[in-house]
């Protein structure tokens, strides 16, 4: 009697249809760890967008986005054993609502480096890091986390400014087309017609979205122990954002974003690092923690720039490292999935708090 046993053949039918099994099954696998990774990716958000109501509630303005890059040391802006809240704190947002975000001890924390030093997981997307450690070799700035959510800056044009007034398509009131614009107005959008420092008062009026700049100028620099600083609180520039001042309505209103980072980027290194994501969720007035809806969102890509580059649009987009969409809080609190292919007129207005009014349905299209 002949033992049954498989032919060479009928082996490798079956490797061959469990090797297609296989193939079948892992793009399922991964599509539901991505949906996984989004879903938690939009819980972190609403966590954001509790903290900042909260914050708000509190303070009874929203949190600002802080003075300007590269203000290193917390002790600048801490008086006693406390630091400063909005509008007179230089540091980020991020900072600024960490009382709300269950990060009280954090909060309390006065020392630069010790701030710095610490992981805030919730502010990293699943999708493309974990909490990232880094040290911009080329400046001073502590080594710090870096963040995945940048606050909202719009761009408007406002005839009382002549700079404005005279460019073309890119600054506009909202109603109007915006056309593909370049990396310079992208970054007068965000900064300032002088691109640098803080921006003369008559031009203020270009942030129009709820995260405004601090309205305090630094005018000294003491010591790393010896602050605080003396602050200057500017003439004819926004004080603070209140959810009256929101007269978009705060449900159509985007307040966070994901922002756009570089594939190759996402862990950086003293060779390879890109000049938006290098100062981490500490910093104040900056593309690491601010982005403007001023420039189309787009998909995580390939930075082709050298070491630490600048001069591209890319360093102010929103985007993420999703399919098809990146994800937002609006100032309700309320978390929306924003299309890459957003119409642009509709992607800007959605982050003004205060532009002329657009029907509903024409607002939101593109966000779900």
């Amino acid at each position: 009697m002949m033992r049954k046993a498989f032919t060479l053949v009928e082996l490798l039918v079956v490797i061959a249809i469990i090797g297609i099994l296989v193939a079948l099954l892992l793009p399922a696998v991964q599509a539901a760890r991505e949906a996984a990774r989004r879903t938690q990716c939009k819980n972190q958000l609403k966590q954001i967008g509790l903290a900042i109501a909260n914050h708000t509630d509190t303070y009874g303005l929203f949190p600002s986005g802080g003075s300007r890059y590269g203000e290193e040391r917390l002790e600048w802006y801490v008086t006693g054993s406390k630091a400063y809240a909005a509008p007179r704190q230089g540091w980020s947002w991020a900072y600024q609502i960490l009382s709300f975000m269950e990060q009280e001890n954090l909060a309390n924390l006065t020392s630069s480096e010790a701030v710095a030093a610490t992981a805030v997981p919730t502010y990293n997307c699943p999708s493309r890091r974990g909490p990232t450690y880094f040290k911009n070799p080329a400046s001073n700035w502590p080594p710090a986390y870096l963040i995945d959510y940048a606050g909202t800056q719009p761009a408007t044009r406002r005839s009382s400014d002549p700079f404005l007034a005279n460019s073309s398509s890119l600054y506009f009131n909202v109603p109007e087309h915006v056309a593909a614009g370049t990396y310079t107005r992208a970054h007068q959008a965000f900064w300032s017609p002088s691109g640098t420092g803080y921006p003369d008062p008559k031009n203020y009026g270009v942030f129009d979205g709820v995260i405004i700049r601090s309205p305090y100028k630094r005018t000294s620099t003491p010591g790393a122990n010896e602050g605080p600083a003396t602050l200057e609180l500017l003439k004819g520039v926004p004080k603070k954002v209140t959810y009256a001042k929101i007269t978009d309505g705060t449900s159509k209103t985007m307040v966070i974003g994901e922002k756009w980072v570089s594939v190759d980027r996402y862990q950086p290194s003293d060779t390879n690092y890109g000049a938006s994501d290098d100062r981490g969720w500490i910093d104040g007035w900056d593309p690491d923690t601010m982005r403007t809806t001023a420039w189309p969102p787009q998909p995580d890509s390939q930075d082709n720039r050298g070491n630490g580059g600048t001069g591209s649009d890319q360093d102010y987009m929103f985007g993420s490292a999703h399919s098809g969409i990146f994800q937002a809080t609006f100032a309700d609190g309320s978390v929306h999935s924003i299309a890459y292919d957003i119409d642009m007129t509709v992607f800007n207005s959605i982050g003004t708090r205060n532009g002329d009014a657009l029907n509903e349905t024409v607002v939101m299209e593109g966000v779900d």
